[in-house]
């Protein structure tokens, strides 16, 4: 579990810097302590969060995670915040939470340097760089079938295991990485930090995300719509709220065989109009740099806390007769 105890940044686990981690990090850092200092912020609900709770701060969970909750009592926050508009509606009005309590602040992120891309006759270079339980089983025939199509295509393969400390996960995946490694045309590069993961996105034309898992907001696709890449993606979860109509977007399917078809298909009509979807990204770059950067979402953050502190005066924890269910 993640959290933000009057101003300071709080993780029982040092090695973990994912997603939430570096939210968390960047939210300390962009809001002034003398206002944070009065709230407690739970980032995640992996654990029992009676612990986290303290009953002088104003507390609010920060719902990171896609859907799920431990068992949580009502009154144990003053206000929930979720991070996509899907989110919200998938979570808050399902469990009955006031309306009152709650509210959507966007995740965002820094600007990608704007750098230019290898060019196309020397190959169209396609990423992955998510967790591998992201649907690696879907890209990875699909794109080997492509690769039987076309020799003029590459994937590169970036694991995030080893940033939240799960690296012994990574046995599940055999087959799959077995694929790449039979495959030159695919190479399995292993785990980039953030910084450096983000510089590397210049490198490639084509982010590809066949998501399988309902994603509540997708940090890596702000990221690489930011950096010009055409962005290749199923509208599973959020994704679609996340690329509001600027990426190549396709109907999200559960039965795996048709899924690795229809993304087979999608990759071949992006390789096919590559130079027309790349200069499209302009306007999912000019985009981002609107509606998922810092300086808006910290002025965003600074109004809903500064209002929050108005509102609430009793900061005592009241246990509610209401109890959440994990589902």
């Amino acid at each position: 579990m993640t959290a933000i105890i009057g101003g300071e940044y709080i993780s029982p686990s040092v090695n973990s810097n994912g997603g939430t981690e570096q939210l968390a990090r960047k939210l300390i850092e962009v809001i002034d302590r003398d206002l944070l200092k009065h709230f407690n912020i739970v980032c995640s609900s992996l654990t029992s969060s009676d612990v986290w709770l303290h009953p002088d701060k104003i507390r609010i969970f920060w719902a990171h995670d896609s859907t799920h909750f431990n068992r949580m009592h009502l009154e144990d926050y003053h206000k929930y915040i979720y991070i996509s508009h899907w989110q919200l509606n998938k979570v808050s009005k399902n469990r009955g939470i006031p309306t009152e309590k709650v509210k959507v602040l966007l995740n965002a992120i820094e600007p990608m340097p704007l750098l230019p891309k290898p060019p196309i006759k020397e190959g169209i270079r396609f990423i992955h760089n998510l967790h591998p339980r992201k649907a690696l089983h879907i890209i990875i025939p699909a794109f080997d079938k492509l690769t039987k199509k076309y020799n003029n295509v590459h994937l590169d393969v970036y694991g995030t295991n080893d940033l939240y400390g799960w690296s012994e996960d990574y046995g599940m995946y055999e087959e799959l990485f077995q694929i790449i490694e039979n495959n030159p045309q695919m190479t399995n590069r292993g785990t980039l930090q953030n910084d450096s993961m983000r510089s590397a996105l210049s490198d490639y034309h084509v982010w590809v995300n066949p998501s399988d898992i309902n994603e509540s907001s997708c940090l890596s696709l702000m990221e690489a719509m930011n950096a010009g890449c055409v962005c290749l993606h199923s509208n599973n979860g959020a994704l679609y709220e996340t690329a509001a109509n600027w990426t190549q977007m396709y109907q999200y399917v559960e039965d795996k065989k048709i899924h690795i078809d229809r993304l087979y298909n999608e990759m071949i009509k992006v390789v096919d109009n590559i130079e027309e979807l790349l200069y499209t990204t302009i306007g999912a770059r000019e985009y981002t740099n609107r509606f998922y950067n810092w300086e808006t979402r910290a002025l965003d953050w600074t109004a809903f806390l500064t209002d929050t502190l108005n509102e609430i005066k009793d900061t005592s924890v009241r246990r509610g007769a209401k109890i959440w269910q994990r589902y």
